[in-house]
This record gives C-alpha cells, structure tokens and sequence, in this order.
C-alpha cells in the first residue's frame, strides 16, 4: 500500500529527477536533430550562393543558321556551290506558326507549362530522385528550362574557335 503521507525532501527527490531527466531527454533531442537542422541550412546557404551567381538577364541571339557558299556562273548570276551547318534552321515569325503547333509542343514536352511559372518543382524533384534511385524514365526540365539551356550553349558553339579545316574553308 503506497504511503499516503508524503515528506517534503520526497517530493523535492521526485522533482529533482523530473527536472534532470526532463534535461537528459533534451539534451539526447537536440544532438540528434542539430545535424539535420545544420546540413539544412547549409544547403539553403549553398542554393542562395548559387542563384545569386546567376546571371541577371538572358542575352538571346539569333539563332545559328546554315552557311551557304555562293560563285558566279559565267553570266554573273549567283549559284549556290554548297551548303553546310551544324544546326539546319530556317526562321520564322512567330505568327507563321499554326497555334495548334503551340499547344502540341506544350502538351507534349510541358503540359503545366501555364500553372508553374517557368520551373515545375515537382518534375524536377521526381527526375532528381530518379536519378538517384537510379530508375530514371524522364527528364525534369521544363520548357522554360529547355530554352535557357539551348540559348547557353549556342552562345558557348558561338565562342569554338575555328580549326585548320575551317579556317581554310573561310579564306
């Protein structure tokens, strides 16, 4: 039968250990979950650093189009000799294109191309995550992605230098 009269050194025992465990049990809390906390921050440091190295504006060029050499039949009239390209493309004003050709591409390579903004956060996430599981079917770019990357990397063919082959070819 427990004992119903009770002394004061009992209760400030009782309390005491309350009190220790209670600091026990924090201090095992807060060592566990500080490294998720500070690989954490650590990442959103690093993303911030990141975005902030980004260039501020997107320089768009005309697009790369083939080379065509041209010489002179024996009347003077132009001929065209040859024609050669790393990137066959023939421009066209954006109210040439059938709008229905419009909705196909979006619907086909980005069909929440007008509710994410520019970036779908959850194709990217399940590409990343593929990646890492290994399993990867699909890619995580929007099209908005897809364009920037594309304007990037004619910039960068635009900056090859030139080969002994080509260099002749020019002169």
């Amino acid at each position: 039968m427990p004992q119903t009269k009770r002394t004061l050194t009992g209760v400030l025992s009782g309390l005491a250990g309350l009190v220790g465990l209670s600091v026990v049990a924090g201090v095992l809390v807060t060592a566990t979950v500080t490294p998720v906390f500070a690989v954490t921050g650590a990442a959103a440091a690093q993303s911030i650093d990141l975005f902030e190295g980004l260039p501020s504006n997107l320089k768009v060029d005309r697009p790369m189009q083939p080379t065509t050499i041209y010489a002179k039949d024996a009347n003077g009239t132009d001929q065209v000799m040859a024609r050669f390209y790393d990137q066959n493309r023939i421009p066209v004003a954006y109210d040439q294109v059938a709008p229905v050709l419009y909705d196909a591409l979006l619907a086909s390579e980005d069909k929440n191309f007008y509710t994410h903004g520019g970036i779908d956060i959850t194709g990217t996430l399940k590409a990343v995550v593929g990646n890492v599981t290994g399993s990867a079917t699909n890619g995580g770019s929007s099209i908005s992605q897809q364009y920037v990357k594309n304007v990037l990397l004619q910039d960068c063919e635009k900056g090859v230098p030139l080969g002994d082959k080509d260099r002749d070819a020019k002169l």
